[in-house]
């Protein structure tokens, strides 16, 4: 399908007269509700500007063509937020349907990257970095199968610091695994920063069949601005030696498991970055990093950049990436998802919170389980450990906390329906706001201008 097509094809949905009348009935008993709402004291715009004559309806979850300006306000959009889960699906969950086993094999790492969202807590106070040992790794591992048994696809996952600076617990586990026989395939992940892959490395990897995902952020320039090994030297030459050897065993193979990771750090020349990776055969991901107090003082000390000027402003034309088309094309169809959903559903699971310790068991060096790699990894944020169990309690306690939060701070927000909060990003507020407002808020600009023409 042609990309004009494709967006022909997506209806967005809009108010028909049929409804019209059932509107106006809702709008009067939802008015009289709100009045005695515990937020009626708290004003909210219902419709948000698009573009032009183009307005959301919060309300309504619509978009709307408007001829005159859409001034009209109320109290609230009558959304009330109920929980992602009950306890007892989750717990049926957590003992049978776990997916993915992270495994914080190493704190070690041999770079210093400014923008670490590790550094605060581990490398600038040179605090005592741990590796896992196998036992820990062991105990994991057996606990995640025997709770997975539901799961179509499995996958342990090692993750550091620089997991390649514990090969031999990594040998280890893929050698214990493969010696239970089980009926399922699991599947094997390493996040590295490639430095250490040597001939021998590459080979057990490929053998192994894991999924292999690099950071590199860019060409050589844009990569050496903050990725810098712990001794300060330049990384960009020893990752792209690194994946050669990988490449060379079986290049049609690492077309599908090698994946290249990008934080786009400030000045972030766009466009220099795109046509970097646009050249390469390998599926590449870029996020905006996560700003630590070290990276604040990185950017005031050096005074590279004013915070606020985040992107070098040159237009970037998405669409002439082919690799960005699929990324968009995905977030129209979530976004059009989203719009179709009735008018009339006022119950919200709010943000997109996962099953957690579900979709991933996030495991640390001393054995403490966390809801994900993202999560803040203080021993009070932890849910239990693998030589004591699951902290079944300290779980359902979590989305309670989670649901208050979300009543007492988004009953007003327009953009209520396309949040991307999640556990790990909770901490973020209200900063992480403004990024899903303004994400959500350039979807819609896309879907209006293809399809009503402007």
């Amino acid at each position: 399908m042609s990309i004009s097509a494709f967006w022909r094809s997506i209806n967005i949905p809009k108010i028909s007269a049929v409804f019209v009348q059932l509107i106006k009935e809702r709008q009067k008993c939802d008015a009289l509700a709100m009045e005695e709402n515990e937020l009626k004291n708290k004003k909210m715009e219902r419709y948000i500007k698009i573009k032009d004559d183009y307005f959301y309806d919060c309300w309504f979850n619509k978009i709307l063509k408007s001829a005159k300006p859409l001034s009209q306000r109320i109290n609230s959009n009558g959304c009330s937020f109920v929980p992602m889960y009950n306890n007892d699906s989750l717990r049926d969950n957590l003992s049978a349907n776990r997916q993915q086993l992270i495994l914080s094999v190493t704190e070690e790492c041999n770079f210093r990257c400014e923008y670490c969202a590790y550094y605060d807590s581990r490398y600038e106070n040179n605090t005592e970095l741990r590796k896992m040992p196998y036992n820990i790794a062991k105990m994991a591992i057996n606990d995640f199968i025997s709770n997975s048994n539901q799961s179509e696809k499995r996958c342990i996952s090692f993750y550091g610091g620089e997991p390649l600076l514990n090969l031999e617990v990594i040998e280890q586990c893929v050698e214990y695994v493969e010696s239970l026989n089980i009926n399922k395939q699991m599947l094997y992940l390493i996040t590295t920063n490639g430095t250490l892959l040597n001939e021998k490395i590459a080979r057990f990897l490929y053998e192994k069949r894991f999924i292999v995902n690099i950071s590199l952020d860019g060409p050589y320039n844009i990569h050496n601005r903050y990725r810098k090994e712990i001794n300060d030297k330049e990384t960009f030459t020893k990752i792209i030696r690194s994946a050669k050897k990988l490449v060379e065993l079986d290049p049609v193979y690492w077309e599908k498991s090698l994946n290249i990771f990008s934080v786009l750090a400030p000045p972030v020349d766009l466009k220099t970055i795109l046509d970097f990776f646009e050249v390469m055969p390998y599926n590449y991901t870029l996020s905006d990093l996560i700003m630590t107090h070290h990276m604040q003082k990185c950017i005031e000390q050096n005074n590279c950049i004013d915070p606020a000027n985040y992107y070098i402003k040159e237009p970037v034309n998405l669409w002439n990436y082919n690799r960005q088309i699929g990324v968009i094309e995905d977030e129209v169809r979530l976004m059009n998802k989203i719009l179709q959903r009735s008018i009339f559903i006022k119950n919200i699971a709010p943000g997109s919170y996962c099953f957690p310790i579900v979709r991933r068991t996030f495991i640390s060096s001393t054995g403490n389980y966390y809801i994900c790699e993202k999560y803040d990894q203080d021993i009070a944020n932890s849910f239990g450990n693998v030589e004591s169990g699951l902290d079944y309690n300290k779980l359902f306690d979590l989305q309670a906390k989670v649901l208050n939060f979300h009543r007492t701070n988004c009953k007003q927000c327009w953009a209520v329906r396309f949040c991307g909060i999640c556990f790990a990003t909770m901490d973020r507020y209200p900063s992480c706001c403004e990024e899903y407002k303004n994400s959500a808020m350039r979807i819609l600009r896309d879907l209006v201008e293809v399809n009503y023409g402007k």
